[in-house]
């Protein structure tokens, strides 16, 4: 991805401690989305300067949420996307990981020219920690870092959020820790029929994760049917066990752009 003025990458990420993961999400996009986010957040019924979406709002509960979200999928498909997959304690590092692995995703994409990355507040234990690991890290000039950025004030970090926790919900299925269905919204074509959770994260995000040609010779009818590698989208922390690295490069580490049905 080359542009000519700065790209913007948003970061949250989803904590799961009882299987000790947790995954980040780098939104990454060449028009900032805080005005369209907004306007979503309105069309939705809610107040732009007061209201956000939060993956762990209960959606049940109020009909706006789901509103919202099929609204932030829309404007997720201007973006790529890559994940950060890394344990979940302890806390102190996953910023360590998250520029880690930003690193790792800038160089394998080619993303060149300026970058200016917000994350989530809390990522790290400071502002001040944060530039230093950073510079430990030596992360190149061009980079732009906004560290501790409200969600609220700062709205792409919104769709990371999205995209964190429909991830690591395809992580904890592919563990077999998750089995929900999911319902498409009442007014498709597909009302009433359900699906499993993993295919929300094919079906719905699959274009937009960070990819290159899939070189296998052995796959090579599915090559042509549309799998691409994917591989150049994750980061996973070295420290990780190995059934949750196993598991994420199963379901991360190849994408299917074919005919769905």
């Amino acid at each position: 991805m080359i542009s000519r003025r700065p790209l913007h990458i948003f970061f949250d990420e989803s904590v799961h401690l009882s299987d000790d993961f947790a995954i980040g999400a780098f939104v990454v996009v060449e028009q900032n989305p805080q005005t369209d986010i907004g306007a979503a957040l309105a069309s939705a019924g809610f107040d732009p300067e007061k209201d956000e979406y939060k993956s762990g709002h209960q959606h049940s509960r109020d009909h706006r949420y789901p509103i919202l979200r099929e609204k932030l999928y829309g404007i997720l498909r201007h973006s790529k996307i890559g994940l950060a997959i890394m344990p979940a304690s302890p806390q102190a590092q996953f910023g360590r990981h998250a520029i880690s692995g930003l690193r790792q995703i800038v160089r394998e994409n080619g993303l060149r020219g300026e970058l200016i990355v917000h994350f989530d507040e809390g990522i790290f234990p400071s502002v001040a920690a944060a530039h230093q690991v950073a510079t430990e890290l030596s992360v190149p000039p061009r980079i732009t870092f906004q560290f501790e950025s409200d969600s609220r004030g700062t709205r792409g970090i919104q769709l990371a959020d999205l995209v964190a926790h429909v991830s690591s919900m395809m992580l904890l299925s592919g563990l077999g820790r998750v089995s929900k269905m999911i319902k498409p919204m009442p007014d498709t074509e597909d009302a009433g029929d359900e699906w499993p959770l993993r295919f929300e994260l094919w079906a719905r995000l699959r274009y937009q994760f960070f990819r290159r040609t899939l070189v296998d010779p052995t796959l090579k009818l599915e090559i042509e049917r549309g799998l691409v590698d994917t591989t150049c989208a994750i980061y996973i922390a070295p420290t990780c066990n190995e059934k949750i690295s196993m598991a994420a490069i199963k379901q991360f580490g190849q994408m299917h752009l074919g005919c769905i049905h």
